[in-house]
């Protein structure tokens, strides 16, 4: 398998220095550096998801570390030798049940939505849950995932442009979306950006009374999300605090997009698709 990943890539790159070497007439270097990286990323993502396929349980759980493979010894003393010093095989642990969650419905928060669900959540100690696996939830980039809830669940209930600038913005504060959820007419849950356009995954909170829960929930609740095709335009701001660039990033049916800009006017809400971007 690692053989044939290797020859794949090979021809891959291959192929990328063949465009650059002759590409069609009037073909940027720009452009066959964008393809050439596209091309790497869609060997990166397939041959990750073919490693996770042979490493991961049911769900996306990690299963048990598999033994080293033993390599060939140069001689049967030697191999004798080795055994010799080999500490006892010690029992596997115990498999540890992960605790069932069935979904049964699902209510979106709107963004004018936003005043009630504070309220009547508002003494929540919230719980979270990061893209600690190798699941498509996990893997997936930030971007894509932000034009699959768009398919599914229609804008955010709250971005970058709902933050009050009044007052001193933490760090953590700048995020790029989040949607906002009630799920079984009772818990909520709360899915946001890691790092807006530049990350993969998501961070998925809820109640602390259900962090037991919490993978079991966010695998019913968003894995179809994560698997589905569908992709929905959109655009929105972010802030890269950590170099103090503002962006405007979002995709446009037909390729995503991260432009920095100046800092936005802010008073005039969310950004808009504008002419010939849809």
């Amino acid at each position: 398998m690692q053989q044939r990943w290797t020859y794949l890539g090979a021809w891959m790159l291959a192929l990328v220095l063949a465009g650059g070497a002759g590409g069609a007439a009037g073909q940027s270097a720009t452009s066959r550096i964008q393809q050439g990286r596209y091309l790497i990323e869609q060997y990166r993502t397939a041959r990750l998801e073919v490693l996770a396929r042979q490493h991961l349980g049911p769900g996306g759980a990690y299963l048990p570390a598999r033994p080293p493979a033993p390599l060939a010894y140069a001689s049967a003393e030697v191999a004798a030798m080795v055994a010799r010093l080999q500490p006892p095989v010690a029992s596997p642990p115990p498999a540890v049940e992960v605790p069932a969650f069935t979904l049964t419905r699902v209510q979106p928060v709107k963004k004018l939505e936003r005043g009630w669900f504070e309220t009547q959540y508002q003494d929540v100690a919230w719980a979270y849950l990061g893209s600690n696996y190798w699941t498509p939830i996990d893997t997936t980039h930030t971007r894509v995932w932000r034009a699959k809830l768009e398919a599914t669940y229609g804008p955010p209930t709250k971005t970058l442009a709902e933050l009050d600038f009044s007052r001193e913005i933490r760090l953590e504060e700048y995020i790029q979306f989040e949607y906002w959820f009630v799920l079984n007419d009772s818990i909520p849950v709360r899915v946001m950006d890691v790092n807006g356009p530049f990350e993969r995954g998501l961070v998925v909170s809820t109640d602390h009374r259900y962090r037991n829960i919490l993978f079991p929930l966010r695998q019913a609740f968003l894995m179809d999300v994560a698997t589905s095709a569908a992709l929905e335009p959109y655009v929105d701001y972010y802030f890269h605090a950590a170099v103090g660039t503002w962006y405007r990033t979002g995709y446009d049916g037909r390729r995503f997009f991260l432009e920095p800009i100046r800092r936005p006017n802010l008073e005039r809400g969310r950004p808009w698709m504008e002419a010939g971007e849809r």
